[in-house]
């Protein structure tokens, strides 16, 4: 099942977000017991603003957090977007900036349970409140209500 959720990303990934997703730029595919994650790189890296606005701009897509590790760096800025469940996808997107303040990579897990997605986007979002701080999140009473 999982298999086919990939190929089907690997398709229209690229008609959604042309200028991240490419299938020449895949580096990695992992398929694990309730997801995969799929590795791209980006060969001609990206200012993290390109990045959170292509994300913004899909509408299945809704952004779950922007933040940065350290106060005024560009380098440790992060953000993840999910795909909206009404749509029918489970997908969860993730990019951060290199040494250089640039996103070079994106990781894109792709899930086969909507249960199993939720509770993974919930921990993301406790485990990324530890540490640096928050530039925009979502409330999690709000994450889970997109569930419903």
């Amino acid at each position: 099942m999982i298999e086919e959720v990939i190929e089907s990303f690997k398709i229209v990934a690229p008609m959604l977000v042309p200028e991240i997703f490419s299938i020449n730029n895949i580096k990695d595919v992992e398929i694990r017991e309730d997801d995969a994650l799929l590795s791209y790189s980006i060969p001609k890296p990206l200012d993290f603003e390109e990045v959170l606005n292509a994300l913004e701009d899909q509408m299945e897509f809704i952004l779950l957090y922007y933040h940065q590790a350290v106060n005024g760096i560009a380098f440790g800025q992060s953000c993840c977007a999910y795909s909206n469940p009404k749509y029918g996808h489970m997908i969860k997107i993730n990019a951060c900036t290199n040494a250089n303040g640039m996103c070079d990579s994106i990781d894109v897990t792709l899930y086969d349970s909507l249960d199993f997605m939720c509770q993974e986007v919930l921990e993301e979002l406790r485990l990324k409140s530890e540490r640096g701080s928050f530039l925009y999140h979502k409330e999690e009473c709000d994450v889970m209500s997109d569930f419903l």
